[in-house]
């Protein structure tokens, strides 16, 4: 009876060690393939209609990352980009978009309007947080910058009218 016991007991230590194993084994993939996996956003179609996709929290975490695409174009939306590529970029009109195109489907900036008192500035300070705001004529702009990504939302009469990911140098 001793000897059926100590086999027993062994069986069930193997097995124990030899699932722990594996499920350590599969857990250390599952990480390594998520910390891999950029953060992208991918947008087709027009934005004046509606424009909730801006708070989209999966959207900030793109531009966060500097992978974002609207319309076929891959946005650059870092300022050494917009230093880099801006000389040959011309502006090209998608839907209601203006895309300033440096290449085949790349562009440094995207422009494109929001619907007209349809996302409240407190609703987007939820999802984006404080940015730096900056009066204008129209009213105010608020501007972000993730890990050296600009995105730049205008502001009238407390709603959202137009957005600008990527920037355009000043002359």
């Amino acid at each position: 009876m001793k000897k059926f016991t100590k086999v027993i007991l062994a069986g069930g230590i193997a097995l124990s060690t030899l699932l722990g194993t594996t499920a350590t084994q599969f857990a250390s993939q599952s990480n390594v393939a998520e910390a891999a996996a950029k953060p992208w956003y991918n947008y087709s179609g027009m934005t004046g209609h509606n424009g909730n996709f801006i708070l989209d929290s999966n959207l900030k975490n793109a531009v966060k990352y500097n992978n974002v695409k609207i319309n076929g174009y891959n946005i650059y939306a870092d300022t050494q980009s917009a230093l880099s590529y801006q000389k040959y970029s011309k502006e090209v009109k998608v839907h209601d978009q203006k895309i300033m195109k440096f290449a085949s489907n790349k562009a440094i900036q995207a422009k494109f309007p929001v619907k007209k008192n349809h996302i409240s500035q407190n609703q987007l300070a939820k999802v984006w947080g404080e940015g730096k705001v900056v009066k204008t004529e129209k009213g105010q702009s608020v501007y972000y910058t993730l890990n050296g990504n600009n995105i730049k939302f205008d502001i009238q009469n407390g709603y959202v009218t137009e957005v600008a990911l990527g920037t355009v140098i000043s002359n």
